[in-house]
């Protein structure tokens, strides 16, 4: 038997699916970076989604510490081929320049909800505007500019305040209750 599957028996619910992430993880060599775990053929809510954007990336780096020094890399093939779990990597939320996979994941209704579409459209300004200097990366102004837009961005996305705050929960109650 595959030694991560014995890990993952003798975890709980919450536990496993974090151990899952950090397998994938480790396979995807993907260190701290904020992922979204949901069970397949599961109907997607609104609470899963909003717990996953109150985490910040210290979250991910925690869970990724406590599991990457007993995850082997020779079980993890076999492991991750039978998991009822998909996985989907935030890249976008600290680095603006990344494909934005959890926006790609979420069906519209949840993009409003928690200004993902704002994010994407900011994500394509930041790109249009610095196309010129981000074609040539081994040029040091380019490094420094695109340096300086990332810390902007990443100040910016990598906070919850940026998806949900008090005022869009009364809208999201009141869209909820309507």
């Amino acid at each position: 038997m595959n030694k991560l599957n014995v890990i993952l028996e003798e975890l709980n619910k919450h536990e496993a699916e974090n151990f899952i992430a950090s397998c994938v993880a480790k396979q995807k060599n993907l260190f701290g970076i904020p992922r979204f775990i949901i069970k397949k053929n599961t109907r997607l809510k609104l609470s899963k989604v909003k717990n996953f954007l109150t985490k910040d990336e210290f979250y991910f780096v925690e869970i990724d510490k406590k599991y990457f020094d007993i995850i082997e890399d020779k079980f993890l093939d076999s492991f991750l081929e039978d998991i009822e779990y998909e996985i989907v990597f935030d890249l976008c939320r600290l680095c603006f320049d990344k494909n934005d996979d959890f926006f790609d994941y979420l069906p519209n209704k949840f993009k409003k909800l928690f200004n993902l579409n704002l994010r994407s459209i900011e994500r394509k300004n930041f790109l249009k505007s610095n196309a010129a200097h981000l074609d040539d990366m081994s040029c040091i102004t380019t490094k420094v500019i695109c340096h300086k837009l990332n810390q902007v961005w990443k100040y910016k996305w990598s906070k919850s305040s940026s998806y949900l705050n008090e005022y869009d929960d009364n809208i999201v109650n009141n869209i909820i209750s309507a």
